[in-house]
This record gives C-alpha cells, sequence and structure tokens, in this order.
C-alpha cells in the first residue's frame, strides 16, 4: 500500500508494518509458581477490582489497553509490529488508564501478590514476578503471554476466656482452636482463599508477659527465642497440630499476647500478625483461699 505523495521512508514504514493480535491471561496462582508454571485458575478481578492489561511500547506510551474477562483472558487487536516499534511489554493493573497515557503502575488490592509472568503455555518464568512482561517483535500473533496472581492468607484474632493464673513455674495449655478461630471484630479466622489451604503458622515474637513459652516440648525464654520466630504446622480449618504452652509471670491481670502470621501451601505469608491472647486474673492459689 503506497499513499499518493508519500515519502521514500513512510513508503517503507507502511510496507513493512503488521498487524498482529496479542492475548494472554491472568490466573489465580495457588501454588505461586512454586511449579516453575504460571497456570491455575483464570481470574478477571481482584477483591472485586477489574484487572486491566495494558500494552506499552517502547517509548512508554499506552498503545491498547483490555479489561481481563471473566475467563482470565484479554486481548489487543489490530497491534501494529513495524520496524519502528519492534518491542511493547504487557503491564497489569487493576487501575484503568487511557490509552495514550504514560508509564501504567502495576498494582493489584491490599492482601494480593504477583507470583509470575511467562510468555508461553509451558514451565518457566521470567525472573521476576513485577506484573510486566516484555515482547520482542514478530509477524505473527503472540498468544500466551500470561500472569500469575494469588491472594495471601490471613490470620486470626483470638481473645480467650479469663482464667486464673497457674503462678509459679506452671504452664496453661493455649487451645489449637485459637491459632484459627477469629472472636475479635471483622477479621476472618485464619485461612487461605480461592482453594488455597494453610499449612502452617509462624510465631513471630516472643510473647508478652511470660516467662518461657514452650513448644512441641521444647522451651524457649527470651534469650533463647529464635530471631526468626518459630514455625508450627497448622491443619487447615482445624488448629495447630503441635502443643504450645505458656508460663505466664506471677501477678494479677496478666494478658499474654501471641503474635503470629499465617502461610499457605505455596509459602505465602501474611503480611500482618494476628494474636491470640490469654487474659490471666487472680493467681490460682488465691483461688482456693476464698
Amino acid at each position: 500500500v503506497e499513499a499518493s505523495g508519500s515519502t521514500p521512508s513512510e513508503r517503507y514504514f507502511i510496507a513493512a508494518a503488521r498487524t498482529i493480535t496479542i492475548s494472554g491471561n491472568v490466573f489465580n496462582d495457588l501454588n505461586a509458581n512454586t511449579d516453575n508454571t504460571v497456570n491455575g485458575s483464570g481470574i478477571a478481578t481482584a477483591d472485586g477490582s477489574q484487572l486491566w492489561a495494558y500494552l506499552v511500547d517502547n517509548t512508554g506510551v499506552i498503545a491498547d489497553s483490555a479489561a481481563v474477562n471473566s475467563t482470565g483472558a484479554y486481548r489487543f487487536d489490530y497491534v501494529l509490529y513495524a520496524a519502528s516499534v519492534s518491542n511493547y511489554e504487557v503491564v497489569l493493573s487493576r487501575h484503568q488508564y487511557a490509552i495514550g497515557a504514560t508509564s501504567p503502575a502495576v498494582s493489584l488490592p491490599d492482601g494480593w501478590v504477583l507470583t509470575g509472568e511467562y510468555w508461553g503455555s509451558g514451565s518457566g518464568n521470567d525472573g521476576n514476578a513485577d506484573g510486566e512482561l516484555a515482547i520482542t517483535a514478530s509477524t505473527s500473533n503472540i498468544i500466551q503471554v500470561n500472569f500469575g496472581i494469588q491472594k495471601i492468607p490471613e490470620s486470626a484474632f483470638n481473645l480467650q476466656p479469663q482464667q486464673y493464673n497457674p503462678a509459679g513455674a506452671v504452664n496453661a495449655t493455649v487451645p489449637s482452636n485459637a491459632f484459627y478461630i477469629n472472636n475479635v471484630g471483622v477479621s476472618p479466622n485464619t485461612s487461605d482463599f480461592h482453594g488455597g489451604t494453610v499449612t502452617n503458622i509462624r510465631i513471630t515474637d516472643f510473647p508478652t508477659n511470660i516467662n518461657s513459652i514452650t513448644i512441641n516440648s521444647v522451651s524457649y525464654t527470651s534469650t533463647s527465642w529464635p530471631v526468626g520466630g518459630i514455625v508450627v504446622p497448622f491443619t487447615n480449618n482445624v488448629g495447630i497440630s503441635q502443643t504450645v504452652q505458656v508460663d505466664p509471670i506471677d501477678g494479677w491481670w496478666v494478658d499474654v499476647v501471641i503474635l503470629y502470621t499465617a502461610i499457605d501451601n505455596a509459602g505465602w505469608q501474611d503480611l500482618t500478625n494476628g494474636s491470640v491472647t490469654l487474659s490471666f486474673t487472680a493467681p490460682l492459689s488465691l483461688k482456693f483461699l476464698s
């Protein structure tokens, strides 16, 4: 095709131009690419936020946009590939931007993470789960430009009924389901989402107002507590599967607070702590005197 009165360079551009389609998918990747494959069930929204794919040219300008559909798929039609525009990048975001805007921001709702990107249907990833995937020039349609995301688990807040302080070097056992059941505010139980499972919790800090904590028969004090905390196995929808006991400090109205985070089957950890609070009243010895 040659426009009347066009220059030689314009004629070359028009002759070299190609229009193709670029398509791909957004997956709820529950194993978070631990199988080195960006896969899972298709997802279009994250906590109600519509997901958008943006085609960004090599100048940082949005050349096209596509809402991810209910199957997790998106497609850009009539993409121009020419000598002057040889490379593109696809960017994933929950925000809507106009074509012609610059530098769209990769964004997911709070609690969601990017697990990987890959151009292709087999195993592999681009080595940087950042919501951006580069595409090199082609004269054929480009397919399987895929992204993986997932929602990380949440950790419950649990307040145990008041109990007498055992006093002395005596342990009180923490109920296993205290790390599962939420009974404070509107937070969920300790859980993962969209088919994922919680497999462990991490007790992140040495609890407040205790002399020691015993986990699976191993006792820790403030001086022996590991820097990275302690990981305790968790049975999904039940609670921890090892015994946890605390020796509270002596006194009245002692609150022992155990901070922890849930860890899912892909190894992702809640970014904020949940907690179990045990409230101790009068020492147990005074109970028998009353």
